[in-house]
């Protein structure tokens, strides 16, 4: 009996631990992960999900806003992992009021902020993270509202940029989503 339980505890904390053991430290304001794109791979690397998104987002980009549902219908559609990553400095007042909206639209949601150390202000910050995060193949255009899909290796399949749906409603990126991101997901 004491082996089963034991046997059981060690099972529940490795499901539970093991998925994402990735180091990650608290924003001390708001108890959110910070993270940089070393532990954005190892989170991919660890979910139980083929695939991990992470979609970038403040809550000052009208983009941003409009294309979130599309965001949250793959994570319920589909084998991935959705995180929304904040690109608001480590101290901004913005970010509570970030998390209260995305949560009032689905309690699940995972968000994570973007270390300070690609700097101090907002688009400084972002402009240097995406430049470490993009592959060669993939050409680096500044703008929010943007789709990283990672697979279990923590490697970059595809980022979306703004250009990827020019030729569609600015409002809606289904479009772009269809043709871009689903062939690279399973189903659940």
């Amino acid at each position: 009996m004491k082996i089963n339980i034991i046997f059981l505890f060690i099972i529940f904390y490795y499901s539970t631990y093991s998925q994402e053991n990735c180091s990650l430290t608290k924003n001390k304001l708001n108890n959110i992960d910070v993270v940089d794109v070393d532990d954005l791979r190892c989170i991919s690397k660890k979910s139980k999900n083929k695939n991990t998104i992470v979609y970038t987002f403040g809550i000052w980009c009208s983009p941003c806003r409009l294309h979130l549902k599309n965001a949250i219908d793959l994570r319920k559609k589909y084998d991935v992992n959705l995180l929304v990553l904040l690109i608001e400095t480590e101290t901004d007042v913005l970010i509570q009021k970030t998390i209260d909206y995305l949560v009032n639209i689905d309690p699940e949601i995972r968000i994570l902020l973007i270390k300070d150390k690609y700097g101090k202000k907002r688009n400084r910050k972002y402009t240097k993270f995406l430049d470490e995060v993009t592959p060669e193949k993939f050409k680096n255009i500044n703008g929010m509202s943007k789709y990283l899909v990672f697979n279990k290796t923590g490697e970059i399949e595809m980022i979306t940029t703004w250009k990827d749906n020019r030729k569609n409603n600015w409002k809606d990126d289904s479009n772009m989503i269809k043709n871009k991101i689903i062939p690279l997901l399973k189903l659940k």
